[in-house]
């Protein structure tokens, strides 16, 4: 069995990842417990999961609504989420801690500062906790960290957003160094597609980029 990640019509996000592998036949209650233990601590935080029409494909679509109690550093992110006392996967956790490093990584080379210095404001500590530790979760618990995984090129979108730092044009330029060396693209629209979380979740979840699906036999 393989897994094949394919952003190349609507891009990615954190919480697109994640209703994405919950439409995998993952208990809904276990991965809103999860990420209510992980996320809480950094804000009040509200989950709905429900069945959608998109172009009349079902899917899954996660919506999460947070509120951050405070900004908070790289560094007293890890410690916090260290910090909670539930039985958990250790390569769970382990594995949100290397996509939380690569954003990290990407926004201090942005803003030209250390890494422990920099704040997740920009993307949210709630938010990229909980699509982060809800993906981390339903990536292990389906079984895809022993399988292989292959990533199609990105669509990162256009245009320009609003920042904390002011406008922005997209991609974001921690979103452009999240996905040095892979396949991307720009458009096909004037917005954002690809955002920082879905870029790190990405970069860290496949083990091959192609610009074509790789031979193999859909079975079920």
């Amino acid at each position: 069995m393989v897994l094949v990640l394919d952003p190349q019509n609507a891009g990615i996000s954190g919480n697109m990842v994640l209703g994405a592998l919950i439409d995998m036949n993952i208990n809904v209650n276990e991965v809103i417990s999860i990420i209510k233990s992980y996320a809480s601590p950094f804000g009040n935080i509200d989950i709905n999961i429900s069945q959608i029409q998109k172009s009349g494909i079902q899917a899954t679509y996660v919506d999460i609504k947070c509120e951050d109690q405070n900004k908070i550093s790289y560094s007293d992110l890890i410690e916090t989420l260290d910090g909670v006392n539930i039985k958990t996967n250790v390569n769970i956790l382990n594995f949100a801690k290397k996509v939380f490093h690569t954003l990290a990584v990407a926004e201090s080379k942005v803003h030209g500062t250390s890494i422990d210095r920099v704040h997740f404001h920009e993307v949210g500590a709630a938010d990229a906790v909980a699509d982060i530790i809800g993906s981390a979760y339903c990536f292990y618990k389906l079984g895809f960290n022993t399988k292989k995984v292959y990533g199609m090129p990105v669509a990162l979108g256009g245009g320009r957003i609003n920042s904390m730092h002011g406008k922005l044009s997209v991609p974001a330029p921690a979103t452009l160094e999240i996905l040095k060396n892979v396949p991307v693209f720009g458009g096909p629209v004037g917005y954002e597609l690809t955002t920082p979380t879905g870029a790190a979740l990405y970069v860290n979840m496949v083990d091959e980029f192609c610009n074509y699906y790789p031979l193999m036999n859909n079975k079920k």
